[in-house]
């Protein structure tokens, strides 16, 4: 492609995002179909495609989102974000078991994607299959460490973390959640470490953590002033508490 064709194409993408985000969706659709079989680039193709299925879901054409999605997958089925979308889209229309498959399927081809996983493994818990949920969780954790990425590994304990702890098992999750909270700059979960160790009996760890807590988003929140009481008065302090 020469540079003035490429120079084009580009103004011609950006005017089919404006169009959308302006809601001009049929605009957007009529321009992205016009362009969408110049573009080679994989990154860039499955923009175009994202933005197409959007103006069709928008527009509430729900059967020709369908079937655009579907010749996708057809003409690139080893193509993690393809699938990734197609999962996206009957999880929309609460199409669980075509949503499970092109999960997997996305999880299977980019195993090392924390957004695909983290997806997929909320996708799993709506459907009250919390421990394949938790597994492919740990699958992921597992291929990151393996391949060094420490950013995806903290996403991934923290997550992990967070898991344990709306399931109540707290020993786990402080684990998780101390470790993630030393290898994160601005944690933002003080508030539930301290819950865990609360629910623990640690108080003097509760009241560290939650003071931190109170210290990076101030005292209007009154559960994290809640678990503050409850940690000083484990501690004695019951006239700090009250």
């Amino acid at each position: 492609m020469l540079p003035a064709e490429r120079r084009k194409l580009f103004q011609q993408i950006r005017e089919a995002r404006d169009h959308f985000h302006e809601e001009r969706y049929p605009q957007a659709f009529n321009l992205v179909s016009r362009i969408e079989k110049k573009v080679f680039n994989p990154h860039l193709k499955v923009k175009l495609i994202q933005l197409k299925m959007n103006c069709l879901m928008q527009v509430g054409n729900i059967r020709a989102a369908q079937e655009y999605i579907e010749e996708q997958v057809t003409l690139s089925p080893v193509s993690p974000v393809i699938n990734y979308e197609a999962a996206r889209y009957y999880h929309k229309i609460n199409s669980y078991d075509r949503a499970n498959r092109y999960y997997l399927r996305a999880v299977c081809l980019a195993p090392e994607r924390i957004d695909f996983t983290l997806s997929y493994s909320q996708f799993l818990r709506e459907r009250n299959s919390h421990s394949e949920a938790l597994g492919v969780l740990y699958k992921c954790l597992k291929i990151n460490r393996q391949r060094g990425n420490s950013l995806a590994r903290g996403f991934l304990l923290l997550e992990i973390g967070q898991f344990y702890y709306y399931r109540r098992q707290y020993w786990r999750a402080s684990i998780l959640l101390a470790n993630s909270a030393k290898n994160h700059k601005d944690f933002p979960y003080y508030d539930l470490l301290a819950d865990c160790h609360l629910n623990r009996g640690v108080y003097s760890k509760a009241v560290a953590a939650i003071e931190q807590h109170l210290r990076d988003w101030g005292d209007n929140d009154a559960d994290a002033l809640y678990i503050y009481a409850k940690a000083l008065a484990g501690l004695g302090r019951k006239s700090e508490a009250l």
